[in-house]
């Protein structure tokens, strides 16, 4: 599955969706957003009795639709249960710190901290909402 996200044939610029992957270890449908080269995995739960199984939308142009099929079909594992957990890695590095458990910050519940801005740098000033010019001073029209 990651070689055929990794290189996304030219014309298919969004792909949506969930993965099942049945390896043990990562028993968690895996929800997938890809746009242009854009790709991300956010492991979620499965709902109470919902199916586990893979579930995808591709969005293109000029693509050739029984050919994706063919690929995506070539992508299925015939029996992940035996897959060792390191199969699981390409799929991992496309995880965000915090949907994989390692953000320090995220296991207390608190917001990953942000690089603080550089103390030389002026705070950013609000701009004027659009229409909202001033007037001049002297309350002339401007």
């Amino acid at each position: 599955m990651i070689d055929f996200l990794d290189r996304r044939p030219a014309g298919l610029y969004r792909i949506k969706g969930f993965v099942w992957f049945g390896v043990p270890g990562h028993q968690e449908r895996y929800e997938v957003h890809a746009v242009g080269r854009f790709l991300r995995f956010a492991p979620a739960p499965w709902g109470r009795g919902e199916r586990r199984r893979t579930q995808l939308v591709l969005i293109g142009s000029g693509t050739d639709g029984p050919g994706l099929l063919r690929e995506l079909d070539a992508c299925r594992e015939e029996s992940p249960e035996q897959a060792p957990p390191e199969s699981m890695w390409g799929v991992l590095r496309y995880v965000a710190p915090a949907d994989r458990g390692d953000d320090p910050a995220a296991e207390n519940g608190a917001p990953a901290e942000e690089d603080p801005a550089p103390e030389d740098d002026p705070p950013p000033e609000d701009d004027p909402p659009v229409g909202d010019d001033p007037a001049p001073e002297d309350g002339a029209p401007a």
